[in-house]
């Protein structure tokens, strides 16, 4: 009887420690990652929902730079330069290929070809902030972003 019950406890210890392991590794895993910063709002420091951009290259939360421009001031509370409302430029959401519309985004070769399947690198080419590249890329890498839109495109991006 003896035997037994070392070997119950050996099995029931040999469990408990596989328990242990599951549960430090999933521990692992919900540890907070750090969010860079040009996916947060300069304002409120929380991950963009709805962003839109300034014509200085500053993106801020739709919601947010809105009511500072009524509230506070006509100006971009970064950089301090006028700013109107009509120059905010918008940031399409990503859309996943399986959803990709011609009548919502509708694919313009002769426009621009920087943004089309395959045409990342011309991107990093141009004269542009880190930050709009930077939000570009996690929209065509990370979320699977493969739609070419005028209003994105950054050859075309002083007409927004």
């Amino acid at each position: 009887m003896e035997g037994f019950i070392d070997d119950r406890s050996t099995s029931l210890l040999k469990h408990l420690d596989a328990s242990g392991r599951v549960f430090r590794e999933a521990a692992e895993d919900d540890t907070p990652t750090e969010v860079p910063d040009y996916l947060c709002c300069k304002i409120t420091l929380d991950i963009f929902r709805d962003p839109i951009i300034t014509p200085s290259g500053v993106t801020y939360e739709r919601a947010v730079i809105l009511d500072h421009l009524q509230k506070v001031g006509k100006f971009d509370p970064v950089t301090r330069e006028p700013l109107k409302e009509s120059q905010l430029g918008v940031i399409p959401p990503p859309i996943r290929p399986d959803e990709q519309s011609t009548e919502l985004y509708p694919y313009s070769p002769g426009l621009c070809t920087s943004l089309s399947l395959g045409g990342w690198p011309p991107i990093l080419d141009l004269p542009i902030s880190k930050k709009i590249s930077g939000l570009i890329w996690f929209s065509v890498k990370v979320l699977n972003w493969t739609s070419h839109n005028s209003d994105v495109c950054l050859r075309c991006f002083k007409r927004i």
